[in-house]
């Protein structure tokens, strides 16, 4: 067992000198937590870290380990086994005083009961109740019809404590909306989150459409109202900052009694007021700076004579539309509010709204950074980046250590096209769309299906040209504009949530770590079905269309676990193995419907079920996933030299007749060598090794055959790459060169050729993830090979390097 692992952090928030960081670290198999661990400072100071185990291997040991520790700064750090000598700021302390859970951070001390209505308490700063007679938190959800559906008391259960120590302090439970009658609306979870060192604390409220019998819910509003009456009556107020003021357009405070309504919509770029009356500014702007004067800071600030106190809703300015109202003792906030009309929720989706709280002295130079929007009031830990050697111990299925770091020979072309299109890959903003993007060509290629909500009957003018039949009828490029048709979606296509968690681990950058959030939450809450009336929804994630859960199934080909697992693995989120199991289990279902056996041939359906089965058994360890993946390899094995295809042609409207002659040439064939290569990565069973080098064999000319151009965006390089590896030998790197000099040319590159202007348009989801996960893999080979120095010379038309 390793005694250090080495990461590094990027540094803390601004203003900050000891902030919550958090690293996650991988153990070998057999190993045990022991007597904890510590973190090394840059300064020379160790620390203690708290340790909870995310994955386990097969034999039920840890395998990735996330710690939680408190920095002083950026810089390397080093994990270790064992405690440290230094105490911790601001400790949490945990008490439980019969069905409450009292949590103390410093001044701070919050009561917490899931039985209630209002999962909050009491709120205490330095000895004094910041909250009355009102409920602290209160959430409520208005139907068509107007009824009141709050939070019912009493209703709570499947409470979990998710992290517990005196760094860390985590619990979630379920409950539900219901009316005066008893009658249930919607399901919620609840999830707090306090870190040492913090005075303050994480709310995360996600509610879920899962009534049967209810295929839509029309629903007026969603509301959260945060009540803090024990600040109105000593000259409590409202902290604002205005953005833009004056002239200069300088940054001002605003503190007021008045009632000051805030907006994000579509009308302005950021949070905003409608009227400057409510900030009492009544400057004579000229008209060009008429608008900029209007934006405020999402955080928002309570102050009296005693405490000061800062709200913010995490993500708030990209899950469009949203509200927020506040007035002295009290912030609301619109999570779907009534002006944006009625908010259709198809059954399974869910949503999750976080709210951060930090406490403050009044008048303090620390309240009013946090309001300016300081990074820290969102009260996320600083993430440690963990070296690639030191990733190793994850198993062969963590990339990190494959990828280049930029420092070989001939990357910097290949460096700066990844960067680039990684700054073109774009998400949508809106409540239900964030994390997904609009695909062009779906939009005009599936005008019948899927292109409005089922319960919405408005006929849209779609023309169709009459004799017109099969794949023909589907080009409707020329015919119709795509921005009059509703946007199909990419839907997480080739699972760019796993190359985004690539970017992330190459580049250290952050922004791709904000970017992978947002994906993966959006597979989460929006992708994925937590319930539904059919078995062809429920527990898994439909494909692309106008409302990802209308008019379509969920099938293994648009259901990934792969960059979930990277996304859990590095960050934590709690609700991502729920996510992944499901997806399994479904997957397993779907296998065996008889019905379906139809689609058992040598498809990408069968490939993509086995990539996700595998990273089921990656995060579980559990035996029935590796034991599925078996199978399913050995079913695909026997279809691969399968030639009769006239019964399944009559039966299938499918595109079918593949088998092992068209790999190398095909993606719809190539996930199953993807899913073989993942499974011996997993396993390293030798049976799968040998089946992956034959399969690799007879693909590779396909791959390869310059009559048919290059075919670097179908994905096989990632398996011709894991087998130069395995055996040492470079041959099919060297043999397959020449594609990637044709894509830096142009040829083949689905980034470069997708738009008139070539490079310069958005990258969607699908177009993200098709070419990045072969090309990264296969550049990082070839860069560490050596290979890239002369093609780069050749490119540039230089001398060609001499070693």
């Amino acid at each position: 067992m390793p005694s250090i692992w080495k990461f590094s952090l990027a540094g803390l928030p601004f203003g900050v000198s000891t902030w919550p960081a958090r690293v996650s670290i991988p153990l070998p198999r057999g190993s045990e937590i022991g007597t904890g661990f510590s973190v090394q400072r840059p300064d020379g100071t160790t620390v203690p870290a708290q340790a909870r185990s995310l994955t386990k291997w097969p034999d039920g040991s840890p395998r990735w380990v996330q710690l939680d520790f408190q920095a002083n700064g950026g810089g390397d750090h080093c994990a270790r086994i064992g405690n440290g000598d230094k105490s911790v700021v601001h400790p949490l302390s945990i008490t439980q005083e019969c069905d409450v859970t009292v949590v103390s951070v410093g001044r701070l001390m919050v009561d917490i009961d899931p039985n209630a209505a209002s999962p909050l308490q009491r709120i205490t700063w330095k000895g004094r109740s910041l909250t009355g007679t009102k409920d602290v938190c209160n959430f409520r959800v208005l139907d068509d019809a107007g009824r009141v559906f709050p939070v019912a008391a009493g209703a709570a259960h499947d409470v979990k404590i998710e992290a517990e120590g005196n760094q860390r302090f985590q619990v979630s439970w379920e409950t539900e909306h219901r009316d005066a009658s008893g009658l249930k609306l919607l399901d919620i979870r609840f999830r707090l989150e306090f870190l040492a060192g913090v005075e303050g604390f994480t709310l995360s409220y996600q509610f879920f459409h899962k009534l049967p019998g209810r295929e839509f819910l029309h629903l007026q509003a969603i509301e959260g109202t945060f009540a803090f009456d024990g600040m109105i009556e000593d000259h409590g107020h409202s902290v604002i900052a205005q953005q833009s003021h004056g002239l200069l357009a300088m940054r001002r405070m605003v503190r007021t009694r008045n009632t000051v309504p805030i907006v994000v919509d579509g009308s302005q770029r950021a949070a905003h007021v409608e009227d400057l009356a409510c900030l009492d500014d009544d400057y004579p702007y000229p008209y060009f700076l008429a608008t900029a004067n209007y934006i405020v800071s999402p955080a928002v600030g309570l102050e009296d004579d005693h405490a000061a106190v800062t709200v913010v809703m995490h993500d708030m300015q990209d899950l469009r539309p949203k509200t927020l109202t506040i007035r002295p003792g009290e912030v609301v906030y619109g999570i779907w509010p009534k002006s944006a009309g009625i908010l259709k929720l198809p059954q399974g989706r869910s949503a999750a709204q976080r709210f951060s709280f930090t406490f403050a002295d009044p008048n303090s130079e620390e309240i009013d950074n946090y309001v300016a929007v300081s990074r820290a009031c969102y009260l996320e830990p600083a993430i440690g980046w963990l070296d690639a050697a030191d990733s190793v111990h994850a198993g062969a299925s963590w990339d990190a250590p494959r990828l280049f770091n930029g420092s070989e020979p001939g990357v910097g072309l290949f460096a700066n096209l990844f960067r680039d299109a990684f700054a073109r890959y774009y998400i949508a903003g809106a409540m239900f769309d964030f994390g997904d993007s609009p695909h062009f060509g779906y939009t005009t290629a599936y005008p019948g299906t899927g292109m409005r909500p089922i319960d919405d009957t408005t006929p849209r003018n779609i023309p169709f040209t009459a004799s017109l039949g099969g794949y023909d009828a589907l080009a409707m490029t020329s015919l119709i504009a795509p921005q009059d048709l509703q946007p199909v979606w990419a839907n997480n296509e080739y699972d760019a949530i796993y190359a985004l968690a690539l970017e992330s681990l190459r580049t250290r950058n952050p922004l791709a770590l904000n970017k992978l959030r947002a994906a993966s939450r959006h597979q989460i809450e929006v992708d994925f079905v937590h319930y539904s009336d059919y078995w062809q929804h429920h527990r898994g994630t439909p494909c692309h269309t106008y409302d990802h859960n209308a008019c379509s199934t969920a099938y293994p080909s648009h259901q990934w676990t792969q960059g979930l697992y990277y996304y859990y693995c590095m960050t934590g989120d709690d609700d991502v193995p729920e996510v992944i199991r499901a997806i399994c289990d479904f997957n397993i279902a779907w296998l065996a419907m008889p019905e379906l056996q139809i689609n058992h041939y040598f498809n990408r359906e069968l490939g993509w079920g086995l990539i996700a089965l595998v990273f089921g058994y990656e995060l579980t360890g559990e035996e029935k996933y590796r034991k599925a993946s078996e199978d399913l390899i050995h079913e695909l094995e026997g279809y691969s030299g399968k030639n009769d295809f006239d019964e399944m042609y009559k039966a299938c409207s499918s595109q079918i007749g593949s088998n092992e002659k068209q790999l190398g040439s095909s993606f719809g064939v190539n996930t199953i060598v993807m899913g073989v290569r993942v499974y011996h990565q997993a396993t390293g069973e030798d049976w799968a090794k040998e089946l992956l080098f034959r399969w690799v064999e007879i693909g590779f000319p396909n791959y390869n055959d310059k009559a048919t151009g290059p075919k670097i965006c179908d994905m096989f390089p990632e398996c011709f790459t894991y087998v130069c590896e395995l055996t040492g030998d470079t041959r099919y790197l060297r043999e397959s060169l020449w594609q990637l000099t044709m894509m830096l040319y142009g040829f083949g590159n689905i980034w470069a050729g997708n738009s008139p202007i070539a490079g310069n348009d958005p990258i969607d989801a699908k177009l993200y993830g098709r070419l990045y996960r072969g090309l990264m893999l296969n550049v990082s080979a070839c860069a560490k090979a050596g290979l890239l120095g002369p093609l780069e010379a050749h490119f540039l038309g230089e001398p060609t390097p001499t070693k």
